[in-house]
């Protein structure tokens, strides 16, 4: 039994073989008939016609691995340039950022520099921002500078641009600074809004967190405010002196309860790039 099972699988294999060599021998007289140029007879006509079907049959498989083959090439080849490029402008964007943080660090330290023209009254230590939580990025941050400096609590601390806030506490080599965004009720600003006839009063005392705006109440008078008008510190209380600028008028409107006038500023400084600042030392001046 063995015996015949290996002999058909051998009989198999044979007549495999000898009819791929029976298609070749097709395919090759086939060629041999299409490049005489002689007329062809009509078996001829029929086995040239059965020959290209076979042959057909027979390399179908092989374009069509062919093509997928090359097809997964192409895709290979276009993602590796895709990737390419996709990295390239990563590090485009990238130095674009830094590029544009680099020029507003230039812009600050000149800001900086001027104040000493307009602060001459005063000494002035210039600070770098080392330390800012998430969790109170708008109420408290911590500068490199504190008591080895002489810096004290309740200095003053601004930007080239405008006010940020005071000194809350100091260690030696550094000082917490509360923000005039800080959510702290209980810090209240007085400030005054220049309009085109006067000065009028009121008190800084909140920040819009979803739009980013100071918010002053307690008008203490009807003077006409209008947007665009400029708000400083009215040097009315012993923390800040006068003429700070805060920011400008953004919106006048009511308040919640619709019984008096509520100002929204925006203000002069961006609170979400915070790097230099300078602090005020000397007796404040009120004039």
């Amino acid at each position: 039994m063995k015996l015949n099972r290996r002999r058909k699988k051998m009989e198999g294999k044979y007549l495999v073989l000898i009819i791929v060599l029976v298609v070749f021998i097709l395919i090759g007289f086939i060629s041999l008939s299409v490049k005489d140029d002689r007329g062809q007879t009509f078996i001829e006509k029929g086995l040239k016609d059965i020959g290209l079907n076979i042959q057909n049959i027979l390399y179908t498989p092989f374009r069509f691995v062919g093509n997928k083959i090359d097809n997964y090439n192409d895709m290979k080849r276009i993602y590796k340039e895709y990737k390419a490029l996709d990295e390239s402008k990563s590090k485009t964007n990238l130095l674009e950022e830094e590029n544009k943080e680099l020029k507003k660090s230039v812009e600050d330290l000149k800001k900086l520099l001027d104040l000493k023209n307009s602060m001459s009254d005063y000494e002035l230590v210039n600070a770098t921002v080392i330390n800012r939580n998430v969790g109170s990025w708008y109420n408290t941050l911590t500068i490199d500078k504190g008591a080895k400096n002489d810096v004290k609590v309740g200095m003053v601390v601004l930007t080239g641009s405008g006010l940020i806030g005071k000194v809350i506490k100091t260690n030696f080599y550094t000082s917490d600074v509360k923000l005039i965004t800080t959510m702290d009720l209980n810090n209240k600003i007085s400030v005054g809004i220049l309009t085109d006839n006067n000065m009028t009063y009121g008190l800084l005392s909140g920040y819009d967190l979803k739009r980013k705006e100071l918010l002053v109440i307690d008008i203490i008078d009807d003077t006409i405010i209008k947007e665009g008008d400029t708000v400083v510190t009215s040097g009315l209380s012993d923390a800040y002196p006068k003429g700070i600028v805060v920011g400008v008028v953004s919106k006048v409107e009511n308040d919640d309860f619709g019984t008096s006038r509520r100002i929204r500023v925006k203000p002069a400084t961006d609170f979400n790039y915070l790097n230099y600042v300078t602090i005020l030392k000397g007796e404040i001046s009120y004039d």
